[in-house]
């Protein structure tokens, strides 16, 4: 990865995406952070908000045109966003169902 790229990280507010988002911008790279917050925390990027190189958009991955927006000039994406356990997707179904239709919905527009 060469220094000074724009990357893209989603799940930012996660424990591991705020980790990765830190080690980023100490090595010269620019970051665009994308977190919906159902799981992440704010405080984990205290010092990323205040980093001239760090953008945040608090939007969900199912939002097409927010994602489209967050990902232009990205060089690099790191996926991290996701349910974090497999439980929670049995304590709603209903929602993770929504969700996964709406994904099939998006992937046969391509």
């Amino acid at each position: 990865m060469l220094s000074g790229q724009t990357v893209v990280v989603t799940g930012c507010a996660g424990f591991i995406g705020s980790h990765v988002v830190d080690r980023l911008l100490s090595t010269g790279h620019s970051v665009v952070g994308i977190d919906n917050f159902s799981t992440g925390q704010r405080r984990f990027l205290e010092g990323a908000l205040w980093h001239p190189r760090f953008r945040l958009w608090e939007a969900d991955l199912l939002d097409v045109d927010a994602l489209g927006r967050a990902l232009a000039g990205g060089e690099l994406v790191i996926h991290l966003a996701g349910t974090p356990t497999f439980g929670s997707g049995q304590s709603t179904p209903a929602r993770t169902s929504s969700r996964i239709r709406s994904r099939r919905s998006m992937s046969s527009r391509r």
